[in-house]
């Protein structure tokens, strides 16, 4: 595997990341990998005539806005993530799908997600769902934090930073979050690293 591409698997699917790799071959790879997945499908595509910016595609369920394009309604065929608003000039290196939500990493750092949000999947201090994409916030565990890397569950999303820092939001059944407790949240949360990860080093 190039060591440029990280994977993580959620809910039957896979997303890559592609920071340094080749722009065409890693939307070739990530179109591949899309294609396997059944319920929703999130594509980013790199704009090969233009400036190196990524543009976010989506098609299939849409109930809870998880297609990202200001609409609820279901689309056979892929459809443009609205990137107006806090994608907004921006460059997306990584995106990573599930079940009803996303999650995009920017090349600043700037996380956004969209989608189902009612055990706070988006990380907006929100438990509101969202038809496009939404900050997730910073200000707290994540504050002066480099994220690197992103993956996301049925109904949680993790990030990685620079330092090896893990932090989780959303659904915390069963302790889904890492953070020692079973209550939700809808802002990033610390995964203890105090137990089994105690000096190690976590890197995507």
């Amino acid at each position: 595997m190039n060591p440029h591409i990280s994977s993580s698997e959620s809910a039957g699917q896979r997303c890559t990341a592609w920071p340094k790799f080749d722009r065409l071959l890693a939307f070739i790879l990530t179109l591949a990998c899309a294609m396997s997945a059944s319920a929703q499908n999130v594509v980013p595509s790199f704009d090969l005539a233009g400036p190196r910016t990524t543009n976010v595609w989506a098609w299939g369920e849409n109930a809870s806005g998880q297609l990202g394009n200001n609409s609820t309604t279901a689309s056979s065929v892929p459809v443009a993530v609205l990137r107006s608003g806090v994608l907004a000039g921006k460059t997306v290196i990584a995106v990573a799908a599930g079940n009803d939500h996303s999650v995009a990493l920017c090349s600043d750092g700037t996380l956004a997600a969209w989608g189902f949000g009612s055990n706070g999947e988006l990380g907006n201090n929100s438990t509101v769902n969202s038809s496009v994409p939404v900050l997730v916030d910073r200000s707290g565990v994540l504050s002066g934090k480099t994220v690197v890397a992103v993956a996301v569950a049925n109904n949680h999303s993790l990030v990685l930073c620079s330092d090896g820092t893990l932090a989780a939001w959303g659904f915390n059944v069963d302790g889904r979050l890492g953070n020692n407790g079973t209550v939700s949240s809808s802002v990033p949360v610390l995964v203890d690293q105090s137990g089994v990860l105690s000096g190690k080093a976590v890197t995507k």
